[in-house]
């Protein structure tokens, strides 16, 4: 599943992934002002699943490798701007930190054990190295990983929606 990109066309697509990413930092933060922040952080964390497990998986060639990487980057900067705000939002500011440190304590246990396991797949496709495998792992725990997050936005929805009725029952 090699597409014979040039090292320079492989570089402007890392570089406009990373712009990207600022450009989803940015306006998904701006989106979110107008809408609540887990409802966009649920788009993010779908829009990031879905990126690796259809667009990488039908890449065949260098455009279409190119919208992967900027659909990945500009929602994962939206994910990664969006996830602090969105646990205040939820659960306020007390426990912020131990949160938010457990988040990111989760995550980075992937990326610590992501490239070894990345590597073991593809050897086990040796001779004719795929990378399938890599693509459907990491896809499969970015989509596991958007079920949390819509299933914490459902629950916060039917918070709020609880509190709203609440308020309008007093209000009565």
């Amino acid at each position: 599943m090699f597409i014979n990109l040039t090292a320079d066309q492989g570089a402007l697509i890392l570089g406009l992934s990373n712009g990207a990413s600022f450009v989803g930092r940015v306006l998904l933060g701006l989106i979110s002002d107008y809408f609540s922040n887990t409802k966009v952080l649920f788009l993010c964390a779908w829009f990031t699943a879905f990126s690796v497990m259809i667009l990488w998986t039908v890449a065949k060639s260098f455009g279409v490798l190119l919208a992967m990487g900027l659909v990945f980057g500009f929602f994962a900067g939206g994910y990664v701007s969006l996830v602090p705000v969105a646990v205040a939002q939820s659960f306020g500011t007390r426990e912020i930190a131990s949160i938010i440190g457990f988040m990111y304590a989760a995550g980075g246990l992937g990326m610590l054990g992501g490239a070894p396991l990345a590597g073991f797949l593809l050897d086990v496709t040796r001779p004719d190295v795929s990378y399938l495998p890599v693509i459907m792992t990491a896809g499969g725990t970015m989509t596991l990983g958007a079920l949390c997050i819509s299933t914490w936005a459902y629950l916060s929805w039917k918070a709020d929606r609880v509190q709203r009725v609440k308020t309008a029952d007093t209000l009565s």
